[in-house]
């Protein structure tokens, strides 16, 4: 997909590619590092060489990019004494990994002073938005990333991004498998660009910017070399004259939000579209206003595929609960792979280290048969931040709970009947995605945060934060790899369930006719995650449904833009269609 995709950026007028290094990806545990397959950083910029285009290196190592843990690992979160973008601990491994990166890409002479195609490279990300916060840690930090970057020796000048009026992105993508930040955050990462999630010309978009961009680069030495002038007038309205040589280009804008504006020069009336420039390149013939689209609008359509008329044939599998009993018996505890135990809660990044969407939290509590407070219903009552929680008592489903979007806390509360003797409570909580942004995010804390009470009809309660707790890491359908071609066993196909959870559900269907991309439509889903030939396509929930309001059926492009400016499919889910590729061939 990458020599696609760049030869369409290409052909829209761009002449720089710009890319993120994502730490998390390329060091997912300590020291072992993956620069293969869709993760071959190297491959990519020497495919935007071959294309004569030149690249801007965004190496961070935060990125956010609405990515999961801004693109830090989370291995790094659970390391003695860190702080994020701060302590010392942090700057030690930030200046190994970009240590790794800049040396990587001198090996492969890949920097614009070697004949490669990097011009720029940046360090850090945003971070203004957080300085703040560490007051003079944050100046050091700041000093540390300078000299930093300039130990690498790159050659190239360096930058810092913080810019809020600059288009998002020319191709954002999909963000696969369990990469999509959070939480509650899409796999699709499209926001409107001109080439779409799936490599697609976004027309009229693509082609209204390629006109803009092929003009201002056959304007490039007067631009750069000109001399500017500019007069402000009424209204917001301003003219700004570039003159090189005895000739001149200029550009008329209007920021009124409102109204068009009339500019009289040199004895002509020039009309402005509200919230819009023209460009004159000679000053006297307009070639181009960014209000006033002559593309034509393309509109694409999913088809069904045609390669496989049949219906699909589904397989199902249960999840396997069999560490539900394991608190009970150490003979049954070695037989499950994967426990662990602590007398506290702890969070949840820090057991899984970020390996899988979830946690098994067991417990267990003994009932007298003597003690009548606990022989009648009570109430379990969990305090969690994991994003969903599913709660089994005794190895039986007593309820699920998910978290409302920016209010990711929340408590569970269900009645339950232990019985006499040993009970056995598990809690089963699921992330949708790490936080990405914010300073000190990674010590916000996932999963079962406790308290964790019994209480009981006359409100006398029993707190279970310290007991002994088993951990429990993934589901059992991960750790066995059902999601693989060749785990074939134990498959059913009578009795299919529906509007059932933990369920594993299988299905083939022949590759569709042609090079056009392809998406799974999981609209009749609920929630989970997805893989196709093995690999991890994303999460899904198109169950949780956008807001119902905030919607309008009229679109003005006037203004500034808010994140709420031309909202569309309100009350729908977020994402109904989901993306995969070949993930060998990119």
């Amino acid at each position: 997909m990458w020599p696609s995709l760049i030869k369409k950026a290409k052909n829209g007028g761009l002449n720089a590619i710009e890319t993120y290094v994502f730490w998390s990806a390329h060091e997912p545990q300590y020291r072992h590092y993956d620069f293969s397959g869709n993760l071959d950083i190297v491959r990519f910029l020497k495919i935007v060489q071959d294309e004569g285009l030149y690249a801007i290196l965004r190496i961070g190592p935060y990125v956010c990019a609405e990515w999961n843990f801004g693109g830090l690992p989370v291995w790094l979160a659970n390391m003695p004494g860190v702080e994020f973008r701060s302590g010392n601990v942090f700057m030690n491994e930030m200046k190994n990994f970009t240590t790794l990166i800049g040396d990587m890409m001198k090996k492969e002479n890949l920097l614009a002073s070697q004949g490669g195609p990097i011009i720029l490279a940046q360090i850090e990300n945003e971070y203004g938005l957080v300085s703040s916060t560490f007051g003079e840690r944050g100046k050091s930090y700041l000093n540390f990333t300078l000299d930093l970057a300039e130990s690498l020796k790159l050659n190239v000048p360096w930058i810092m991004c913080q810019q809020w009026d600059v288009p998002q992105m020319y191709h954002g993508g999909t963000n696969f498998g369990r990469t999509a930040g959070g939480p509650y955050i899409a796999t699709s990462y499209d926001y409107n660009a001109p080439l779409d999630e799936y490599g697609n010309l976004n027309q009229p978009k693509w082609g209204h910017l390629k006109q803009l961009h092929l003009l201002l680069r056959s304007m490039e030495k007067i631009l750069t070399y000109g001399d500017v002038k500019s007069i402000n007038h009424r209204n917001v309205v301003s003219t700004t004259t570039y003159n090189l040589k005895g000739e001149r280009a200029c550009f008329f804008g209007n920021a009124n939000d409102t109204d068009d504006a009339t500019v009289v020069f040199e004895g002509k009336k020039i009309v402005i579209p509200a919230w819009s420039v023209s460009i004159f390149p000679d000053c006297s013939t307009e070639a181009y206003n960014t209000a006033r689209v002559n593309t034509q609008t393309s509109v694409m359509v999913k088809k069904p595929n045609e390669a496989d008329s049949k219906p699909l044939e589904w397989q199902w599998r249960t999840e396997h609960f069999d560490h539900l009993s394991s608190h009970s018996s150490s003979k049954r505890s070695k037989a499950v792979k994967g426990l662990s135990s602590a007398m506290q809660l702890l969070d949840q990044k820090a057991v899984t280290n970020d390996t899988s969407d979830y946690l098994w939290y067991i417990t267990s509590v003994d009932v007298d048969g003597n003690d009548t407070i606990w022989a009648h219903k009570v109430t379990l009552q969990v305090r969690t931040s994991g994003h969903a929680l599913h709660a089994y008592v005794n190895g039986i489903h007593i309820g699920s709970q998910f978290a409302k979007i920016r209010n990711f806390r929340f408590t569970f509360e269900r009645d339950v009947k232990l019985r006499q003797g040993k009970n056995i409570i598990a809690l089963l909580s699921a992330t949708v995605g790490l936080p990405n942004s914010g300073a000190k995010y990674e010590t916000i804390q996932h999963g079962v945060i406790g308290p964790v009470m019994l209480i009981a009809m006359d409100n006398q309660a029993k707190d279970l934060s310290w007991n002994k707790w088993v951990y429990k890491v993934g589901l059992h359908g991960e750790d066995e790899q059902l999601y693989n071609l060749c785990r074939n066993h134990g498959w059913k196909t009578e009795n299919f369930p529906i509007h059932r959870s933990f369920v594993w559900y299988k299905t083939s269907f022949k590759s569709p006719r042609g090079e056009d991309p392809i998406v799974v439509d999981l609209l009749g889903m609920n929630k989970g995650n997805a893989w196709v030939n093995g690999n991890h396509i994303g999460r899904y929930w198109p169950g949780y449904l956008a807001v119902q309001d905030g919607c309008d059926s009229t679109c003005d492009y006037r203004g500034k833009y808010n994140p709420n400016k031309c909202l569309s499919n309100c009350g729908q889910p977020s994402q109904r269609w989901y993306s995969f590729f070949n993930f060998n061939s990119n």
